[in-house]
């Protein structure tokens, strides 16, 4: 959830489209600026709630869903500059979640959306009438959860959907011709990402789709040419890499291509490719638009402008700022990066749509939907060359090989302070009311204070945050804090967006896991909690649960399983629902308590570092030769409750003017408190680091050097 910004009275009596004004894109083109009325909205952080498209020729429709699912149709007339709203209804009890608006060949305005229930959902379509009323079309679905569906029409202005349903662990995507009422089943997998039909003039159907474990990820597609659907090709293979969204194309010569959001070094960077023309199944070489280096750049968008290749915009988003970029394709070559001026992209992902030279933008501006539009050809001053292909790496090597740090090693943070890392569970919201002071944060620094003695537990949650955002502003908060231990609760918001991945959230998890370690902190985390408000996602929840024990498993991590804990809170103690608030999916009082005293269980078990380690010279005797050596010697952190837990240490060592990732494992030591290191050379001076290790494997923080 998010705090809703101020009114902004925007429409006047005498110009009902509200201002008009001069602005541009770098100093370029015009800007025609409405905020919608009668709309106002707490929007996810990265979830839009914004579709659009031109009918026609200056003729623009945006289609909004408010936040107690209200859908209003706004029709634009670019040129005129006027606007006409209208509330949408669905016959029935149908309560549609994330509505996309589409237009068939003659410009006729379809909807097609996803609803929710308590063990299943479904998907639809159908065709707004003039009154406002949506009339659905009759679609058979299999039992499961049915989401992600989208919509597209075929050269002889046929219907085509797909969807992906899921049914125990496993996803099946179908696809359905509505003229004839054929359905397909077209792959089969752990995981689904955005499926998209998009249809020629040439009377081709081309289906994309996202295809996700948690070691690998890739687009694949597959065409339909009236007959049969050819074998699944791949238009992109990621590897190890994530892949957090993408978008497909067919350009007027019916030549597909995509452009997605791939994770590298260090986030996530832009790429396109095309199919080469004429061959069906030969790609051009990817070209990287922008790289992840300081930002992350996510949820592109990709259309053809008249008299140019494709135009390209993103999200850039870093710990302080979020703003659309802009690239343009002009014969061959690539415009410079441009941030589109005047548009915000805090409160949801702007959408962009092209029609002839004008490219709209829409999004949400304090609460209410706005939408801008822009001359592209002013854009398209070509001078950037092609771009570098993504990076193609051996899963193994990559993991092995610097992904997963050797040691958590930082002396200059604080061994009280801890970070409380997430959204607004960890922010503190009971019954949609911002309470921080009510949250399992300040319950924990007074249990953490009460047993340990003075500590500090900072409150870093954000509300509406997907894990997108969270992966952008980890690293400031860990720069900012000096904290050496973080608690990570993140994802719950992930299971509510319309491009959902749970391997995708997974990997998001894991690079703040790898973040923390690298910087010094050591990371634990936490799964979701059980939600049964009107919204939740049951199923989601549980796969990206799935997502995260698997991540404490592999990366050997303390995990607090919330999920579990308070699914099988005693009937007796009130269950389940005595910790959640009326809201139904953030905790009670009872319910902070209750993660509060759970988050300590877990770290008065933490593998926290040795104390009061010494060292001194000794000298082991061999007969009548004396060979001189370091005895180390340490004792147990007392915070530790259960010392039996202990397994045995590490103990690192590097000369002392050598850099910190100079450190190299000299010894692991069980059931001794003390290590006598021979293999130095007396005249050089070491400096040495020692790090707990549990039964479970969990390795801690090391110590503070000690040098000799």
């Amino acid at each position: 959830m998010k705090r809703p910004g101020p009114w902004r009275r925007s429409l006047s009596k005498k110009n009902p489209s509200g201002p008009c004004r001069k602005t541009g894109l770098l100093g370029l083109g015009y800007l025609l600026l409405v905020l919608i009325p009668g709309l106002a909205i707490q929007s996810n952080a990265q979830e839009s709630s914004v579709s659009m498209i031109f009918t026609a020729p200056e003729r623009l429709a945006i289609l909004a869903q408010g936040p107690q699912g209200q859908v209003v149709l706004n029709k634009i007339d670019t040129e005129a500059k006027t606007l006409s709203s209208r509330e949408l209804s669905w016959p029935g009890s149908i309560r549609p979640v994330h509505p996309i608006l589409k237009a068939d060949q003659n410009g006729r305005l379809f909807i097609v959306w996803e609803e929710l229930g308590g063990a299943s959902s479904r998907v639809g379509f159908g065709p707004i009438t003039d009154a406002g009323v949506i009339r659905p079309e009759e679609v058979r679905l299999p039992r499961g959860w049915n989401s992600l569906p989208d919509l597209g029409f075929d050269a002889a202005n046929e219907p085509w959907l797909i969807w992906d349903n899921s049914r125990l662990d496993r996803h099946a995507l179908y696809v359905k011709q509505m003229q004839t009422g054929k359905t397909w089943v077209l792959s089969s997998a752990g995981a689904f990402l955005a499926p998209q039909v998009v249809c020629d003039r040439q009377g081709r159907v081309w289906v994309f789709w996202g295809e996700t474990s948690p070691t690998r990820f890739r687009i694949l597609y597959r065409v339909f040419n009236g007959g049969d659907w050819s074998p699944p090709q791949p238009a992109c293979d990621a590897g190890p890499l994530a892949i957090q969204s993408f978008k497909a194309v067919v350009d007027e010569r019916g030549v597909p291509g995509i452009v997605w959001s791939q994770h590298g070094s260090p986030g996530y960077g832009i790429y396109i490719r095309q199919q080469r023309e004429g061959d069906d199944h030969a790609w051009a070489p990817p070209v990287c638009l922008a790289t992840g280096d300081r930002a992350q750049n996510i949820n592109p968008a990709v259309a053809f402008a008249a008299g140019l290749g494709p135009v390209v915009t993103w999200i850039r988003l870093s710990a302080r700022e979020s703003v659309m970029c802009l690239r343009v394709s002009a014969n061959g070559r690539w415009t410079e990066t441009a941030v589109i001026s005047g548009i915000e992209a805090r409160e949801s992902v702007p959408r962009m749509a092209i029609e002839n030279g004008n490219m709209a933008v829409g999004w949400w501006s304090q609460g209410r939907p706005a939408w801008q539009v822009y001359p592209v050809l002013q854009m398209a001053a070509p001078g950037a060359p092609l771009g570098t292909a993504p990076l193609a790496l051996d899963f193994w090597n990559w993991w092995f090989g610097g992904a997963f740090p050797a040691i958590i090693n930082n002396p200059a943070l604080d061994e009280t302070a801890y970070i409380g890392f997430g959204d607004s569970i960890t922010y503190g919201v009971i019954n949609h009311e911002w309470t921080p002071e009510l949250g399992y944060v300040p319950r924990l620094q007074v249990i953490l204070s009460q047993n340990f003695g003075p500590s500090t537990v900072s409150n870093r949650g954000l509300g509406s945050e997907i894990t997108l955002n969270g992966l952008a502003r980890i690293q400031s908060v860990l720069e900012e804090e000096l904290a050496r231990y973080i608690l990570i609760l993140e994802g719950t918001n992930d299971t509510l967006a319309s491009t959902y991945n749970p391997d995708v959230t997974g990997y998001n998890l894991q690079r703040m896991v790898l973040l923390s370690r690298n910087f010094g902190a050591f990371p634990a985390l936490g799964t979701l909690l059980p939600r049964f408000d009107p919204g939740a996602q049951p199923q989601r929840i549980a796969e990206v649960n799935d997502r995260i024990r698997t991540l404490g498993q592999t990366m050997v991590l303390p995990l607090v399983d919330f999920y579990t804990l308070f699914t099988d809170y005693p009937a007796a103690d009130g269950g389940v629902l005595s910790l959640l608030s009326d809201d139904l999916k953030h905790p009670s009082e009872k319910g902070y308590q209750f993660m509060a005293d759970k988050w300590f269980e877990a770290i008065r078990n933490f593998p926290f570092p040795p104390e009061h380690v010494q060292i001194s010279r000794k000298y082991d005797k061999i007969f009548f030769y004396q060979k001189p050596g370091n005895m180390i010697q340490w004792q147990d952190n007392v915070k530790i409750s259960d010392t039996s837990l202990i397994r045995g240490y590490c103990l690192y060592r590097k000369l002392s003017a050598a850099e910190d990732d100079a450190y190299a494992l000299i010894a692991f030591v069980e059931g001794e408190h003390q290590y006598f290191d021979t293999a130095i050379s007396p005249g050089e001076q070491y400096s040495y680091v020692i790090s707990t290790v549990m039964t479970d494997g969990v390795e801690g923080a090391c110590c503070l050097p000690v040098n000799f």
